[in-house]
């Protein structure tokens, strides 16, 4: 089911010189299980799992560009976010949060992109909180339950389907022509709050008020029996439960992963995919590899030149063990990368 999902993050962050396939590829590795289906590698379980991920959001045509940032150029936006859901996806995460991930997007990318999330929550079963800003009528009919939050105070948790025609009961009226998410956006407005005529001075205003309204209808009182339903529950099943999900964690993990350990693969397995993607990395930051032969160049004949006409006396032995130590910081210092991967600091 779809709840709504936080994640403060208003850019998609992704390194933007790996391909769309290159990153996905290694989110797949570093969570592909250790027990898989009988005959199923570890090479053929990423591969069939990328197909069917490209497949599933439309990015086959786009497996091999380079994912992109606002410096490099990618794919679109809302591709980029599609690979920021498939990564997701390939987490087998259990609880997923975006914060107004649709900034940006025009209205039927949005649309895209929130059917995208749809797909990925009826697929792993999964719990998806979104916030989101101006959702249209077809982005709020893709969710199941929907929170709406007033000075910090909960004043409706119910079903989507559900929370308009609460609030026009308790005597708020929508303008013509105004979707859901922007009607229930009016009643925490004070400024654009409209009253049903005949019910002026009965409706609850003030965030306290609709709290307490809230508290006291069918919907409070069916989120309690649920999470008393759900508390008995846990409890009746609570030593096979998690028996059941420890062997199951276990099953997932490779050799030489501690009980604890939140990773999947084990250290080595870590350092090898690491270095593949360095590897990829380096290879197709052209800009980067370009910026860095042209300073070992030069400043290769820059330091080299230090070394000319010194003395072969104590005096010189001074200056020549300064000109070494200069080149050992050079080296160090032609390292040092600033944060955005496609830049080299020179």
């Amino acid at each position: 089911m779809v709840h709504e999902l936080t994640l403060n993050l208003p850019e998609d962050a992704h390194l933007p010189t790996l391909t769309v396939a290159q990153a996905l590829r290694f989110a797949l590795k570093a969570k592909t299980p250790s027990t898989r289906i009988p005959g199923i590698s570890r090479k053929q379980f990423v591969e069939e799992m990328l197909n069917l991920f490209a497949t599933m959001f439309k990015m086959k045509h786009v497996l091999n560009t380079i994912v992109g940032d606002p410096f490099v150029r990618g794919v679109s936006g809302g591709e980029r976010k599609r690979v920021s859901i498939m990564e997701a996806l390939a987490s087998r995460s259990a609880i997923n949060a975006w914060d107004n991930s649709t900034r940006g997007l025009d209205s039927s990318t949005a649309v895209d992109y929130i059917r995208s999330l749809r797909i990925l929550t009826n697929i792993t079963h999964s719990t998806t909180i979104v916030t989101l800003y101006q959702a249209g009528e077809q982005i709020y009919q893709e969710f199941d339950k929907v929170c709406l939050i007033y000075a910090g105070r909960q004043i409706f948790f119910g079903k989507a389907s559900e929370a308009r025609p609460y609030f026009e009961e308790l005597g708020f009226e929508a303008t013509p022509r105004i979707t859901t998410s922007d009607f229930l956006t009016t009643i925490t407005e004070p400024k654009t709050q409209h009253i049903r005529a005949g019910m002026e001075g009965k409706v609850p205003l003030t965030p306290e008020g609709l709290e307490a309204a809230f508290r006291r209808s069918k919907f409070y009182t069916k989120i309690q029996e649920e999470l008393e339903a759900y508390d008995r529950e846990r409890q009746e099943n609570s030593e096979s439960d998690t028996q059941n999900f420890k062997e199951a964690v276990k099953a997932e993990k490779s050799r030489n992963v501690a009980e604890g350990s939140p990773y999947v693969v084990n250290f080595w397995m870590q350092v090898w995919y690491l270095a593949q993607r360095e590897l990829q990395l380096q290879a197709q930051d052209v800009v980067a590899m370009r910026s860095k032969f042209i300073n070992v160049v030069v400043l290769g004949l820059i330091t080299g030149s230090l070394f000319y006409n010194i003395q072969k006396t104590s005096e010189g032995a001074f200056f020549i063990g300064g000109v070494l130590f200069f080149n050992v910081i050079i080296v160090a210092w032609m390292q040092v990368r600033s944060n955005h991967p496609g830049s080299n600091i020179s």
